[in-house]
């Protein structure tokens, strides 16, 4: 079970207005084998041969530890001092660097009294996926956008803060640029449940799904409804059923909120269900306070 980060999940009504269409991608890397290839990458991980099952049995029925060896530390005589390792979890598929194949990014758990884990990022390649990076925090919520991936992890020195210390997350981000990939600082913040911003993106969507348009329509911003006349924009909901969407402050920054859309559509008698992905722009307002300024979401699937 993933750890959730200051998430919302609403029930709404999504229709296409301010939604572009991506093209479709390669996904062949969702087939990979990923036991299969972690226990054969010897470059790279390291199979912890107390966890080896006793007989023969297939990979995918196997629960063996993996060590990433870039993360091995040894001291002067040469013997492992720390490590980090973890079971194969599961994978998320997103294509960081915009070459019209899919990505993934897997995370491998270990257990114990506590919930420790580590991600792993892997590059679709005509040869199959290449290692390119890694890194650690207990538990993730993963999002992808444009050409970066953001990850919500549990602070790693406030994982189960005292009562009187404010809770933190921490935020990876890895970012493709000039042909590789980056790993910018880790930055901790303060985890929130609710603010103002984030509360007008839930009412948006929940009036949505009450099917109150006009309502949700006077929470946008008085620049994007006079490029969408309220007749055009309520068109763009005529054929869907319903959709649920989780809801995040990224980098709990209140003016920019990352938005995952799952929606469910009837067209011409079939039923469509397509996977959108982006963010909600808003601004703030003297007046009227926060406001949903700018949609920037596409669909991934």
């Amino acid at each position: 079970m993933r750890f959730r980060h200051a998430i919302i999940t609403a029930l709404l009504l999504v229709g296409t207005c301010g939604v572009t269409h991506a093209q479709k991608i390669d996904a062949s890397i969702r087939n990979t084998n990923w036991d299969s290839l972690l226990a054969h990458d010897h470059k790279h991980f390291l199979v912890d041969s107390t966890e080896q099952p006793e007989g023969s049995i297939p990979y995918e029925e196997r629960s063996i530890s993996y060590v990433i060896r870039p993360s091995i530390k040894r001291d002067r005589k040469g013997e492992i001092e720390d490590e980090e390792e973890g079971y194969f979890s599961d994978a998320d598929y997103f294509d960081i660097n915009n070459d019209g194949r899919e990505d993934a990014i897997i995370t491998l758990f270990s257990g114990g009294s506590g919930h420790f884990g580590f991600y792993v990022l892997f590059i679709a390649t005509d040869s199959g996926p290449q290692f390119v990076t890694y890194g650690g925090g207990s538990g993730y919520d993963i999002y992808h956008h444009k050409d970066t991936l953001i990850l919500f992890t549990s602070h790693v020195r406030n994982a189960m803060p005292e009562p009187d210390e404010v809770p933190l997350q921490d935020v990876h981000r890895i970012l493709w640029k000039d042909r590789k990939v980056h790993k910018l600082p880790v930055i901790a913040v303060p985890f929130r449940e609710n603010s103002p911003a984030l509360e007008l993106v839930r009412s948006f969507y929940d009036e949505i799904d009450k099917k109150n348009y006009q309502k949700a329509y006077s929470y946008l911003s008085i620049r994007y409804r006079s490029s969408h006349p309220y007749d055009k924009w309520v068109g763009g909901y005529k054929t869907t059923e319903g959709v649920s969407a989780t809801i995040i402050p990224a980098w709990c920054s209140d003016d920019l909120m990352v938005t995952q859309v799952n929606s469910t559509d009837f067209v011409n008698g079939h039923e469509k269900n397509q996977l959108f992905y982006g963010v909600w722009h808003l601004i703030f307002d003297a007046h009227s306070g926060w406001q949903l300024d700018r949609p920037e979401i596409r669909e991934i699937r």
